[in-house]
């Protein structure tokens, strides 16, 4: 076999843009461990044409010969238009690094999408990072209806810099703490910190790299929400189910541990919104047509919430857009109240901001009403 000092890559790589076909996006799914569902698919390229070619291999080659913008470009154009293929209320992931997400080809292939509702962009793992143009770019991504996430945390420092930068909605362990986490208390703990972390955030925890079953009755119990390898199925062409017995042996292994991990759906609140950006004198309008809530959330134009206002800012004259808690129907009472109460002092109280499954605003739940059913749980 050619070694790798041995090969043409700028030719490999010319060969591979030029030719359709060459680089095609091959999906592994990704499963809610509570469910025992697929909840969206991470797009990986596979290449076809030349022998021997690893994906790690040819994108570490496009970054020393200057051709990752083009051909990170050139796998997101992929991804886009897979997107018909993709069942409703589930998502696609799509793996950008850094330096090519700040290039020109990478910002115009998501410029000529449409919409990005439904994609995450999967920032992964890069030294030497402008963190500042990097938040930049994915600032420009949000506002158009991505989530973002950031790939192999736990891996070192700069992953952490990167969530911490990023804010991003998902949190991706790395496989390396995943491997044999049922028999490492130390990599259970760390699993364990990053969902702390997470949570602190309002992001989702997905665990990498799960291929036995004992690491996924072990991440189940750790209750991780969100998991991917090959005990799930290995990357295909097409977007495959996950398999029955696998699924009912999710949902039998996952309990909740107690009455306090009762649903949050009966607490949600249908409460009028507004789309961002507003003026005072709509915010006028809408409180005074419904004098009940204390909380009006914004929207973007995705229908995604992106802010609260506070009636009584408002009637004092200055109502700035609160940072918001975005919760969804199946998330347990328990798990809610802990995130709740780990906002900063002056938000703890704030309404949490419920979702659909698709991320578009489906109403309030009042602090309130979890306190009072934290309260009746404790009391059965």
């Amino acid at each position: 076999m050619i070694g790798e000092h041995q090969r043409d890559w700028a030719g490999i790589l010319c060969d591979v843009l030029e030719r359709p076909g060459r680089v095609r996006p091959h999906f592994q799914p990704i499963v809610d461990l509570q469910r025992g569902e697929v909840c969206g698919y991470e797009a990986l390229a596979r290449f076809t044409g030349w022998r021997g070619l690893e994906p790690a291999e040819v994108f570490g080659a496009a970054e020393q010969v200057g051709l990752s913008g083009a051909l990170e470009a050139h796998m997101v154009r992929e991804v886009l238009s897979a997107r018909p293929h993709v069942a409703q209320n589930r998502f696609l992931s799509v793996n950008v690094s850094p330096a090519a997400l700040l290039s020109d080809e990478v910002q115009g292939a998501f410029a000529d999408a449409d919409r990005l509702d439904s994609i995450i962009v999967e920032i992964t793992e890069q030294t030497d990072i402008d963190l500042v143009s990097l938040r930049d770019a994915v600032m420009v991504l949000r506002e158009r209806g991505a989530l973002i996430a950031v790939d192999d945390a736990g891996a070192g420092y700069g992953s952490l810099a990167r969530i911490t930068a990023l804010q991003p909605h998902f949190v991706k362990v790395d496989r390396a703490l995943v491997a044999h986490v049922d028999g490492d208390p130390v990599k259970a703990a760390v699993v364990e910190a990053l969902g702390d972390l997470a949570a602190r955030m309002d992001a989702w925890v997905v665990a990498e790299g799960i291929e036995r079953l004992e690491e996924l009755d072990t991440l189940i119990r750790m209750r991780v929400p969100l998991g991917q390898g090959f005990a799930f199925g290995r990357p295909t062409p097409g977007m495959t189910e996950l398999e029955t017995d696998l699924a009912d042996h999710i949902r039998g292994r996952f309990h909740p541990a107690s009455a306090f991990d009762l649903a949050l759906g009966p607490l949600i609140e249908a409460v009028p919104t507004l789309p961002e950006p507003v003026s005072e004198r709509a915010l006028g309008v809408l409180f005074d047509r419904h004098p009940g809530p204390d909380f009006i959330a914004l929207v973007d134009g995705n229908g995604r919430p992106s802010g609260l206002v506070r009636r009584a800012d408002h009637v004092r004259g200055s109502a700035p857009v609160r940072s918001l808690m975005v919760v969804t129907p199946e998330m347990p009472v328990s798990l809610v109240s802990r995130r709740a109460m780990a906002r900063p002092s002056g938000l703890r109280f704030d309404p949490l901001v419920c979702t659909d499954e698709g991320g578009r605003y489906a109403g309030l739940v009042r602090m309130e009403r979890v306190i009072d059913a934290l309260a009746s749980a404790l009391a059965a």
